[in-house]
């Protein structure tokens, strides 16, 4: 059963703060083990569907798909980075490299959940 507390908004923010844990707890060592591997940047805005209109909707569509293009991106760098390391890879650095990859995932999905409750609610009107 899902809380009420537990909106998507609340996994997206909860995810970030995920990614920003990881980040902080292994900056140093992800940007050492992985230097060419950018994160994109500030998610974009997902509007309220109750009340956005449909040219909002479609914006937030574009930027969402940009995003998690760039996502994408930033994850297939991470899993390069990962093989590049081979036999050489030590537990911790693995830990740090599947933390951010994960983290990153959270992020698209919980940011994916919320356009898609966006699009429900303005169907609903």
């Amino acid at each position: 059963m899902t809380s009420s507390l537990c909106t998507p908004a609340l996994r997206a923010f909860a995810a970030c703060a995920a990614l920003l844990v990881v980040s902080a707890a292994g900056a140093q060592s992800l940007s050492t083990l992985a230097p060419d591997c950018r994160t994109p940047g500030a998610a974009p805005e997902i509007p309220d569907g109750a009340k956005a209109t449909e040219d909002d909707l479609v914006g937030a569509q574009k930027r969402l798909k940009a995003y998690l293009a760039d996502g994408d991106e930033y994850l297939s760098c991470l899993q390069s980075a990962e093989a590049s390391l081979g036999d050489t890879i030590t537990p911790e650095q693995r830990a740090i490299v599947l933390g951010a990859y994960n983290a990153h995932v959270d992020v698209m999905q919980a940011l994916g959940e919320s356009f898609n409750t966006a699009v429900r609610a303005f169907k609903a009107r």
